[in-house]
């Protein structure tokens, strides 16, 4: 399966809240890496199935920008309201995906964490949201929540 097939199929199941068939894109030995997470094999499952359990609002919208039979490329967003704080967030994310045998094995995905947390804790985002010790807590708090 080409990467442009994969991620079409991965984020139409992302769109409609389908975490199994998101799990089902991934090697068993895959890597997935963002500002928050850093996970291997079936920890990357959990967390979609997390986030796919998560906000009854959440909006997914994407769009594949290149794909080959190793990689894919793809400029993505979520709209949702934050958990914890109710608060409205607009992230936009770019992936980078390797591809292995038709199945994802390393997976990049790239944000503003500075500005995501902004949106997600208001004034607090604001003052501590660029410092490690921020970034630290949510990075907690967020492995507490998949688990």
């Amino acid at each position: 399966m080409s990467g442009r097939v994969l991620a079409t199929r991965f984020y139409r199941a992302f769109r409609d809240l389908d975490h199994e068939t998101m799990a089902g894109c991934y090697t068993s030995d895959a890597r997935f890496t963002d500002p928050v997470f850093d996970l291997a094999g079936p920890e990357i499952g959990t967390m979609w199935r997390a986030l796919c359990s998560g906000p009854t609002d959440l909006e997914i919208g994407f769009d594949v920008i290149d794909g080959s039979d190793q990689s894919a490329l793809v400029d993505w967003e979520a709209r949702y309201s934050f958990p914890p704080t109710g608060r409205p967030v607009h992230n936009r994310i770019q992936t980078r995906m390797a591809i292995e045998n038709g199945l994802i094995s390393r997976q990049l995905d790239q944000f503003d964490f500075y500005r995501w947390s902004r949106q997600a804790f208001g004034m607090t985002g604001a003052l501590l949201g660029w410092t490690p010790p921020f970034k630290a807590r949510v990075r907690r708090g967020a492995v507490r929540a998949i688990k």
